[in-house]
């Protein structure tokens, strides 16, 4: 039987392949959307090397949707950053967020013609790429070129990468937020975004106690059936929430055990149906028949796992760490603390774990229902330049930041840290207006040392970072689609129907009552999966990793594979000089 949220899903899926393949052509029409021409009732800016936002700073409203119901901004329009905005390129912005984040708001949205100013999907969502395949928002290199042309050479230089990999048909249609470029990130190892923790103190006393590491398959069951018999409350593995295409946990232990996402001859390789792939499954299979997962974990909900890891009763949290935040913090507070741990396959290999850069969350579109996109673009020009940047997150130099001597890193003025200390911040607005935040930059100039940081919050930000020596730029693996091929929406919905498949037998697999049970499971889910057009699905992931391959002008993909791989050796908990602003006891 289909779970609710995977009909849900597929239902939504549906709506927007009628919405945007079907009528986007009657739509563009009966919506009233703008083509090029009514750009030239708006005065071009002269290239002139001055920002573009200062050519024109006169009033204007806008609305700007994120489809993200948690980005709030409640202090919008009364804080420092709505303030230097509006002074800067006389744009007010209203935030629109969702109820909820099941895309049905957008969905209706798109289909009804009711588009905002300007709009933000997530990237890997169908939406980024169709909303500019069907011609519902403008071409930002256009736009660049007439309204803000001192934009485009320092987007073109400081995001080249992430430019390359966002242009559709040699145009650039959305900008990301939370995305890393090359140009700021340079050699710096980037934490994983997945990672396997162990309560310190259960994990120090299995050491001490059985002499096991828990590096191994074997040592880490003896370590879970040590801590299992020595504490009544202790949950031994916990797992993410099972969703409508798998687990999330599952996925980061096939990372753990190097399962490559290509194969030697450089094809794509789908992991599921890797051989390699049934020890992650076997394993988790022992772990369940052990006792070492618990059956209520196979139909846990987020609220379970969140009051599970507060209470500090997991010993060995595979969940995705950044979801649980509040969690580990509470536990922080009671004193009880996590640290990484590194578990190999048989073969000894070293975890390939994928870090945290990619190419970005939300991708931002000036749709063409906006009466004043040339406004727009210069607001898009300040909010990208360092200034813009440097305001959303620290404020304005001299008032609440000034530069080391080194003018590399920012220093909080005395006024900003009497502020913080009397919890007198809201009135600053930091972020929250990160629509376009760039990490990369702000990972570069962020303030060294504890001054206006909580403990826990450095704790937190260093609970993956002894990881770093395992994890790996996995940019390639995030395929690009050719949306303009006609079999395009078949392979959408097929690959719907397979990834379903797989997220509803996956719990089976792993709850069998043997190894070899679990490998029967394993492959008549596979055969089910091929008998609902899988070869088709993948064949078109090989070619959308081909191209992929291509605007990342690279040859080989799975990190193992490239020039320059090195094994790394740490200990059993990662390497600790990793850890910022504090050393690990």
């Amino acid at each position: 039987m289909e779970r609710k949220g995977g009909l849900m899903k597929k239902a939504l899926l549906l709506l927007l392949v009628a919405v945007l393949a079907v009528s986007a052509f009657a739509c563009n029409k009966k919506n009233n959307l703008q083509g090029d021409e009514f750009l030239d009732q708006f005065q071009n800016v002269p290239d002139d090397g001055k920002p573009s936002w200062e050519f024109d700073q006169s009033e204007y409203d806008f609305t700007w949707y994120l489809n993200a119901s948690w980005m709030e901004w409640p202090t919008n329009g009364i804080d420092m950053v709505s303030r230097v905005i509006r002074e800067k390129t006389g744009c007010n912005i209203e935030i629109l967020t969702p109820a909820d984040d099941s895309n049905t708001e957008l969905s209706t949205m798109i289909s009804s013609g009711s588009l905002p100013d300007v709009i933000s999907v997530q990237a890997e969502l169908l939406y980024a790429n169709q909303l500019a395949d069907q011609g519902y928002v403008y071409s930002l290199d256009t736009l660049m070129e007439r309204f803000a042309p001192s934009m485009k050479p320092r987007y073109h230089e400081q995001q080249r990468d992430v430019y390359d990999w966002f242009k559709r048909g040699g145009q650039l249609y959305g900008i990301p937020n939370l995305s890393y470029s090359d140009y700021y990130l340079g050699d710096t190892k980037l934490a994983p975004n997945g990672g396997i923790l162990v309560r310190e103190d259960w994990y120090n006393e299995v050491v001490t106690n059985i002499g096991e590491d828990m590096t191994t398959k074997e040592s880490f069951i003896k370590g879970c059936a040590y801590i299992k018999s020595r504490h009544a409350n202790a949950i031994p593995v916990q797992l993410d929430p099972f969703i409508a295409s798998g687990n999330q946990s599952v996925l980061w232990l096939s990372e753990y055990f190097a399962v490559p996402f290509e194969k030697e001859n450089g094809e794509y390789n789908y992991q599921i149906t890797d051989p390699r792939y049934e020890e992650v499954l076997t394993f988790l299979n022992s772990l369940y028949t052990g006792g070492y997962i618990a059956d209520a974990n196979l139909t846990a909900n987020t609220d379970s796992v969140t009051r599970n890891l507060s209470q500090g009763n997991v010993f060995v949290s595979m969940a995705t760490p950044q979801n649980y935040n509040g969690s580990f913090r509470n536990c922080f507070e009671k004193g009880i603390t996590y640290v990484p741990l590194v578990l190999r396959n048989d073969a000894g290999d070293d975890p390939v774990l994928r870090d945290l850069r990619g190419k970005g969350y939300l991708l931002s579109m000036i749709t063409r229902k906006s009466a004043r996109p040339d406004k727009i673009i210069k607001v898009f020009d300040f909010l990208t330049s360092e200034e813009g940047q440097l305001l959303i997150n620290f404020g304005v130099e001299n008032d609440t930041f000034i530069w080391d001597a080194n003018h590399e890193k920012i220093v909080w003025t005395e006024k900003y840290l009497a502020d913080y200390e009397n919890n007198d911040t809201t009135k600053y607005g930091f972020g929250l207006c990160n629509m376009l935040l760039n990490q990369a930059f702000f990972d570069k100039v962020a303030p060294a040392g504890t001054a206006a940081k909580k403990a826990y919050s450095i704790y937190i930000n260093n609970l993956k970072r002894p990881l770093c020596p395992y994890s790996h730029d996995y940019n390639v693996s995030v395929l690009m689609p050719d949306t303009t091929r006609s079999d395009y929406f078949s392979y959408v919905e097929k690959r719907e129907n397979v990834n379903n498949i797989w997220g509803r037998f996956l719990p089976g697999i792993i709850s069998s009552a043997s190894a070899g049970k679990a490998i029967e499971k394993y492959n008549s889910t596979v055969a089910s999966m091929k008998n609902n057009d899988l070869d088709f699905v993948v064949g078109f992931m090989n070619d959308s990793y081909a191209r992929a391959k291509t605007a990342m002008s690279v040859t080989k993909g799975w990190p193992p594979f490239r020039t320059g791989y090195t094994k790394a050796s740490t200990g059993p908990n990662g390497d600790f000089s990793y850890w910022q602003d504090a050393v690990h006891a």
